[in-house]
């Protein structure tokens, strides 16, 4: 039987190190949640639920109704730590859904490929992440000395589509329980209680929108290769 896969969006950071809402803000002329949201949209997953600040919900809501989009969008609040904001948009996830897929709304980037890469491994395996290999040498650093230096051949960057059984995503989330608070990956979770995450194969492009130097790369990145991104379509005035 077919999976039904909700798509949730992570949208209700605070951008502190931006400055200002970068997710709101316009790259080559669209905001850059919407650059996700469409990406998702084309994909396997059978709705889209975005979580946002709390007081900008209608703001969104607004943006959002601007645009031609063929799956069911659900905007919802999210929450103060990332775990919570994710656990908010499964809550909202409609009651069909077997499978999640969470991904950052600023990694603006995100293929169609990448997507059912994650897809794929995550119905094999429960669970699944793409990640890409380190180009830099990794320090582990101590009062301002280094300490040791891993291996770069084991490590990875972790990215964003991270997909899950739904069933078994909210069981980690239960035995997590206030431990969530120190958790920057969705992953951590499933690992935390002893479960499997396959790794496939991510794309160095999907980087995730963080500082204003990211803006200006992402503008040049869209300028160089203008279908490098899922392209939201305007509706008719």
């Amino acid at each position: 039987m077919k999976s039904y896969i909700s798509a949730i969006i992570l949208a209700a950071g605070s951008s502190s190190r931006m400055g200002f809402d970068k997710l709101l803000s316009p790259i080559n002329g669209i905001p850059v949640f919407m650059y996700s949201v469409c990406a998702f949209d084309l994909s396997e997953a059978d709705e889209l639920v975005l979580t946002v600040p709390t007081d900008k919900i209608s703001e969104y809501e607004r943006t959002a109704a601007l645009y031609e989009l063929n799956k069911p969008l659900k905007i919802t609040a999210g929450a103060d730590i990332r775990p919570r904001s994710a656990l908010n948009g499964a809550n909202a996830a409609d009651s069909r859904c077997d499978m999640l897929l969470i991904h950052d709304a600023a990694r603006l980037f995100v293929t169609g490929e990448l997507i059912d890469r994650v897809i794929l491994a995550a119905k094999l395996n429960g669970a699944a992440i793409p990640a890409v290999k380190l180009s830099d040498t990794v320090k582990f650093c101590r009062d301002g000395l280094v300490s040791s230096t891993p291996d770069r051949e084991t490590l990875r960057a972790v990215q964003t589509p991270q997909a899950f059984i739904k069933s078994e995503y909210l069981a980690a989330v239960r035995s997590a329980g206030e431990r969530m608070s120190g958790v920057t990956d969705d992953a951590a979770l499933f690992e935390a209680v002893g479960k499997k995450v396959a790794v496939v194969e991510g794309d160095r492009r999907n980087f995730k929108l963080t500082t204003p130097e990211d803006a200006v790369i992402a503008e040049a990145m869209l300028a160089a290769y203008p279908d490098l991104a899922a392209k939201p379509r305007r509706k008719p005035c």
